[in-house]
């Protein structure tokens, strides 16, 4: 049975392998912390997920700023951007809420569940779910606006951290005004 031996540490063999680490690891150390990696990591993390080009496009926006920032003041490269986004994106996909500006962005489709005309069949009455047919492709959420005067009409009324009032927009009965508190 063959023992493991050590190798003697002045080797030129290992000497020549610690060498080609320690040199492996700089470069691999240099990569992971240029902006170029961090910005295709950022790219091939987010284009699957939704909402990609939203996010996308405002991080290119706030780098475009910073860079042009930094050329006006004379600072060579825009470090560590790119990584700082990217744990930034990491830890704001498990929150467990969401915010109402974000509530307010997004667009609904409104389907009635029930409520479309019933249909006799051999004696059965049967009641058709309303699924099949948007009642509404332009259902949101949105805040209060201005009435003009000096103060907003209730902007950002919170009843609570997570609460918001508002008013409901393109509901299928077309009324204006229907006020609502949404828990966010």
């Amino acid at each position: 049975m063959r023992g493991i031996t050590q190798s003697d540490p002045s080797s030129p063999h290992l000497i020549c392998s610690s060498t080609f680490f320690a040199h492996l690891l700089a470069s691999f150390r240099e990569v992971t912390s240029s902006d170029q990696f961090w910005r295709e990591m950022c790219y091939q993390r987010w284009k699957g997920k939704w909402g990609f080009h939203l996010r996308w496009e405002k991080a290119l926006a706030v780098y475009s700023n910073i860079v042009g920032q930094q050329q006006r003041q004379n600072i060579k490269e825009c470090t560590n951007f790119w990584k700082s986004r990217y744990f930034s994106e990491e830890r704001d996909a498990t929150r467990n809420f969401i915010h109402a500006n974000e509530l307010e962005s997004l667009v609904f489709d409104f389907r009635f569940w029930i409520g479309q005309p019933t249909v006799v069949d051999d004696g059965r009455i049967v009641v058709k779910s309303g699924l099949w047919e948007s009642a509404s492709r332009e259902f949101r959420f949105s805040r209060p606006s201005h009435n003009g005067g000096d103060r907003p009409e209730e902007e950002h009324i919170s009843v609570s951290a997570y609460s918001a009032r508002g008013h409901i927009v393109g509901h299928p009965c077309a009324e204006t005004g229907i006020e609502c508190k949404y828990v966010l």
